[in-house]
Order: C-alpha cells, then sequence, then structure tokens
C-alpha cells in the first residue's frame, strides 16, 4: 500500500498501476479477498488509462486471480482474456504462461476440470520452452488434481511425484505445498 501511494506521490503512472496489481495479489494471499479485488480493478483502471501494453497484461491478470481465488468465474474469465490477449500482442510468453496457469487454478476451483487440465498442460508446456521453472511445480500439482477428480489416478499419481520433484528442484515453497 506504501509502495502504491509512493508512485502516486513521484508521478510514476506505470509503476503505480503495477504495483496496484502486486497490491491484489498481495491482499488475495492475506484472505483479504475483497479489498483484493478492489485493488485489482484499480490497478486495471489506471493500466488501462495508461495504455501501457505489459502493465495493461499484467493488471488484467491481478483482477483476473483475484476474482478467480472467490470462484467468480463471470469476472476472471474477461480478465484472463484481456491479459492473454495482450500478452500476445505484447509477445510477452511468460505472462501467457502465468495466465493460463492461474486460469486452470481457478477453473479447477469452479469445477471445470477439462478445462482447468487444458490451461495447465499447455502452461507447463509453455514452462519448458522458454525455460522457466517459475509456478511449474504448483502448476503440475493443480494439474494432477484435476486429473484426479476425473478419475485417473495413475496419472494423477505421476503428475503429483513430477511436481514434487519439480518444486524440491527448485526449492519452491508455493509449489511443493501444493504437490
Amino acid at each position: 500500500q506504501r509502495n502504491t501511494e509512493q508512485m502516486a506521490r513521484i508521478g510514476d503512472r506505470i509503476e503505480r498501476a503495477a504495483i496496484t496489481g502486486v497490491l491484489a495479489f498481495a491482499l488475495g494471499l492475506a484472505a483479504r479477498f475483497r479489498e483484493a479485488q478492489e485493488a485489482a480493478s484499480r490497478a486495471v483502471t489506471l493500466a488501462d488509462e495508461l495504455g501501457h501494453v505489459p502493465t495493461r497484461a499484467a493488471c488484467h491478470f491481478f483482477r483476473g486471480v483475484a476474482h478467480g481465488w472467490q470462484g467468480d468465474l463471470a469476472v476472471a474469465e474477461p480478465c484472463f482474456a484481456q491479459a492473454l490477449e495482450l500478452a500476445a500482442a505484447g509477445r510477452d510468453t511468460f505472462r501467457r504462461y502465468l495466465t493460463l496457469g492461474w486460469r486452470g487454478e481457478a477453473r479447477l476451483r469452479a469445477g471445470r476440470l477439462a478445462e482447468a487440465a487444458a490451461d495447465l498442460g499447455t502452461a507447463l508446456e509453455l514452462s519448458e520452452a522458454i525455460g522457466s521453472a517459475f509456478h511449474r511445480g504448483g502448476y503440475g500439482a493443480l494439474l494432477a488434481e484435476s486429473v484426479l477428480q476425473q478419475g485417473d489416478l495413475e496419472a494423477a499419481l505421476r503428475l503429483s511425484e513430477n511436481a514434487v520433484a519439480e518444486a524440491e528442484r527448485g526449492d519452491a515453497a508455493w509449489g511443493l505445498s501444493l504437490a
């Protein structure tokens, strides 16, 4: 919150929008979902006023996550779609990767298992393509959960083992906790 206020004072509009999106994420992690959604809406408004493609992509992504955590796919889905469109326009494969993974998580929580598995599988393919292990263990664990809920125990166990190994290799506490 202090950073958003500081960016407003010094007039850095891009960083103000971006850090407001990060604030939304942090508030959601603290289970302050209403505040997270409000911050995410502010971030999108700030970013859209700027027209800066990478910041817009990030802020729409954060808004999707903030609503996805609460199962509000009516708001989350268009935000994720906008983030994906902006990431494509900016040739930002990493943002596409993050968005697909978190959209997959939101869809999983909403019981849309096949769509979740498709998003998470594509995210994992992108992580390999770009050489990023960031969130890979967590996304793998979420994919395993989706596959398990669809009734494929053997595939879920294999995916879970891979997710644990990825998270341990990357020393990723979030992914390891899920795996």
